[in-house]
């Protein structure tokens, strides 16, 4: 596929619609999309501008951290409504607050695997109520209720909620991020008598590397939305990125 502007944009360029993907790796791209935006409004004035951002960044802090930080989400979510964008579609995106902003179409994952687990754990609330709606009817779903220092983004409590006994059972975990793998590490601890161990995450950053999580972890599962380590298995997010009936889709 053609690629343009330091190799982490495509565009294509249709009579009626110009459509850019950004693979998403730092802040700073934000000059180089907004020149290529630029550019597609003097080639295709009149064509619907489509953004396809497999990673949203920054979902995460869609709130005030403390009274002297901003939301860092609206600030980019702001920065990418100003280039007017008709359509935005991203992948699995960690904060509804986006939507507000910008027009932004997320595109849910097909969790249809979990099936094959006894137990499916979601690490935290946010995560249950994410992705609850999707597996409701897997028969022994449970989560984690964590505590964290909002000015260090250390955990210092954390319990699972839910009846379940994991004693040679089959488990999954799955979540929409994995950064530094805390929660992910500190989560395991409570399944060491499981049978199975595994770890799906859409977005794997792995900002500490994955060797800490496979002491823990027997397989861990991620998409390409973001630059990942090579050893790992993955799912491509292109599909559901570019398909109109995403309903259809399989992970």
């Amino acid at each position: 596929r053609q690629m343009c502007i330091r190799n982490r944009h495509m565009t294509s360029i249709k009579q009626d619609e110009s459509i850019v993907e950004w693979e998403f790796e730092h802040e700073g791209e934000l000059v180089h999309l907004w020149q290529l935006r630029t550019l597609l409004c003097k080639k295709a004035e009149l064509a619907r501008r489509i953004l396809l951002m497999p990673y949203l960044p920054y979902g995460r802090q869609d709130k005030n951290i403390c009274n002297e930080e901003t939301f860092a989400l609206h600030t980019f979510c702001d920065m990418l409504g100003e280039m007017y964008w008709d359509e935005i579609k991203t992948f699995d995106a960690h904060s509804d607050a986006s939507k507000r902003w910008v027009n932004v179409i997320n595109i849910e994952p097909d969790l249809s695997f979990v099936h094959d687990y006894e137990i499916v754990c979601l690490p935290d609330k946010g995560a249950f109520d994410r992705y609850h709606p999707l597996i409701s009817a897997h028969p022994c779903i449970i989560y984690g209720d964590k505590v964290r220092d909002p000015s260090t983004g250390w955990i210092t409590s954390y319990r699972l909620v839910g009846e379940h006994d994991i004693q040679g059972k089959n488990i999954i975990v799955v979540d929409d991020l994995c950064d530094g793998g805390a929660t992910f590490n500190i989560l395991a601890k409570s399944f060491e008598d499981a049978m199975v161990l595994n770890l799906y995450v859409s977005h794997g950053i792995f900002s500490k590397g994955v060797d800490e999580l496979l002491n823990s972890y027997g397989d861990i599962y991620t998409t390409d939305s973001f630059i990942r380590p090579a050893h790992l298995p993955y799912i491509t997010v292109e599909q559901y990125l570019k398909s109109v009936h995403v309903e259809e889709l399989k992970l």
